[in-house]
């Protein structure tokens, strides 16, 4: 396009200049000393514009010779950072396949040859020699990483909290993210790691903390945040629960999202600690409410394995759920150990057994063979005994509705 523009403008230009001479040839007088030249006006254009030209390339060349040490030392140099840039492709893929010597050494290579992004390649020769256990190595690599301009801090130091980890060091990882996070603030990779650390060293409260922000920049998806809420919950209450603290572990269950209580495997669980701290009673009220709401066999179970309270009056709401769940399997296994609990032997046995005709389940063989037993039945209790070990073995395969050999000798 220049060219073509170029060449117009050459045209009208030549067009013109010959219009103006036949219009008027004139002349030009030029007197240097004791020389004179005498020529048209034509002439004389043509004389400037070519010695224009002539000069404005003169000038050119001469700046293209003038600065021609500094272009091949530009040259050399992008030579050299291309080359870099393979030999860090080339160690990258080599750590990644399982040969970190060989990633060492062209991490090394590279560094030699780049004169950008340094501390990619340190890091990069510090987790080759992490893979091959060379400590001091790998130090030595952070350390030089460490002295780079400051725009590096993020990634040195996730790297080097990274292999902290990998050592089980999660405290002085620990100290390596918070250095970052105050001269490089906003890190994602930071709140993941420091979500790790938090959740090896038992630190719930700054993971519980840290989730939401986790969310914010996208690193968590609703399903994923919910997930690690339940998580992150369900470790607190444990860790109350293990201080046997209840008004704490009651307080710590009012902190949960209202969304999250209705979990089944969370409410069994903090079911369960309320159990064991002796607080049967907002225990059994929780797992009537949750089952009232929805049905659930889980739930069913649970409220069987209380162990707690009064039996009959556990027993006599466990039967009013039969209305609607004649034939649960489930629901009958809580009713046989609920009425276990309130010495009603052949009620249980008849629960148990029935429970047994619609699914045979370990935990239900278990239960009639620990009733037969205090019964002094010993052969039954046997049969049943063998039966649930077959089942939970897997030796052999279970139908609903067969019977196995302990139930066939039950009913004999």
């Amino acid at each position: 396009m220049k060219i073509l523009i170029g060449l117009v403008v050459a045209l009208f230009s030549a067009v013109g200049l010959a219009w103006l001479v036949r219009q008027d040839a004139g002349y030009v007088l030029v007197t240097v000393g004791s020389w004179t030249i005498e020529t048209s006006v034509a002439a004389a254009l043509v004389i400037v514009i070519l010695g224009f030209f002539v000069g404005y390339k003169l000038l050119r060349y001469t700046g293209r010779l003038l600065r021609m040490p500094r272009t091949l030392g530009e040259l050399g140099r992008r030579r050299r950072e291309r080359r870099a840039s393979r030999l860090l492709a080339t160690a990258t893929k080599s750590l990644a396949e399982g040969r970190p010597a060989a990633a060492e050494a062209a991490f090394q290579k590279g560094l030699a040859l780049s004169t950008h992004n340094q501390a990619l390649y340190l890091v990069g020769a510090a987790r080759a020699a992490h893979r091959q256990g060379a400590k001091d190595r790998r130090d030595r690599y952070l350390e030089q990483a460490a002295k780079l301009p400051r725009d590096t801090v993020a990634v040195v130091g996730i790297a080097r909290a990274e292999l902290l980890l990998e050592d089980d060091d999660a405290e002085q990882a620990a100290k390596v993210l918070h250095d970052v996070q105050i001269l490089a603030p906003n890190q994602p990779r930071v709140l993941e790691l420091q979500l790790d650390i938090a959740s090896r060293l038992g630190d719930w409260e700054h993971a519980l903390r840290l989730l939401p922000q986790l969310r914010k920049r996208k690193l968590l998806d609703d399903d994923g945040f919910r997930d690690a809420q339940l998580q992150v919950h369900r470790e607190r209450l444990a860790a109350c629960a293990r201080q046997g603290k209840l008004a704490d572990l009651q307080r710590l269950w009012g902190e949960v999202p209202k969304a999250l209580r209705s979990d089944e495997s969370l409410l069994i669980d903090y079911v369960g600690q309320l159990r064991e701290l002796d607080a049967a009673e907002p225990a059994e009220a929780l797992l009537k409410q949750a089952i009232g709401q929805h049905w659930s066999n889980a739930l069913c179970v649970a409220y069987g394995q209380l162990a707690r309270g009064d039996a009959n009056a556990q027993l006599a709401s466990a039967e009013s759920w039969l209305a609607a769940q004649k034939d649960n399997p489930y629901l009958l296994l809580t009713l046989g150990r609920l009425a276990v609990r309130a010495r009603k032997a052949d009620k249980a046995r008849g629960y148990l057994e029935q429970s047994l005709k619609l699914m045979p389940m370990g935990d239900t063989y278990q239960v009639l063979g620990e009733l037969l037993e205090g019964a002094n039945d010993a052969s039954a209790a046997i049969a049943c005994y063998r039966a649930g070990l077959h089942l939970l073995s897997g030796h052999e395969t279970v139908k609903e509705g067969v019977a196995l050999p302990a139930e066939k000798a039950l009913s004999a």
